[in-house]
């Protein structure tokens, strides 16, 4: 499975809190034809533990090519039919670009293939979407980008 973001390098400012927090597009390639659904995360990985997520959204169908750009921040974002987001980790549905430590930071964009439909509840954290995830992965694909504040 590939995973490609819509900018290279830097995170732009239009993705952050410094712009306009958009949810930057998000491109699906190469899913496994036994996929069901796809989970998708963005994680800040110089971060506390308690504010590392800022994106988690799940049953993504599979034969979603791409999350659009600016995806409604509401439990299920009309723009995808079945999609679940979760709580960031700064207890916001959705995503919640970059803004709070001054520096240089890494974020982690990861996307799984799954053979299952989770069934979790809108607002649910990183941990429980892992748990449901356990014994249902079957590709990962991932993306550094950093962001400079």
């Amino acid at each position: 499975m590939e995973l490609k973001l819509s900018f290279s390098d830097e995170i732009p400012d239009r993705y952050t809190q410094y712009g306009r927090n958009l949810s930057p597009e998000v491109v699906f390639r190469d899913v496994p034809e036994d996929a069901e659904t796809l989970v998708f995360m963005i994680e800040n990985i110089n971060a506390p533990e308690s504010l590392r997520v800022h994106w988690i959204i799940w049953n993504i169908p599979a034969e979603t090519e791409a999350l659009p750009e600016g995806l409604e921040t509401a439990e299920n974002p009309g723009e995808i039919e079945a999609v679940v987001q979760g709580n960031n980790d700064f207890d916001v549905r959705g995503y919640q670009g970059p803004r709070m430590f001054p520096g240089e930071e890494k974020y982690l964009f990861t996307a799984y293939a799954l053979d299952t439909y989770l069934n979790l509840e809108p607002g649910n954290h990183r941990e429980q979407v892992i748990f449901a995830m356990r014994g249902h992965v079957l590709d990962k694909a991932q993306e550094r980008r950093g962001y400079t504040s």
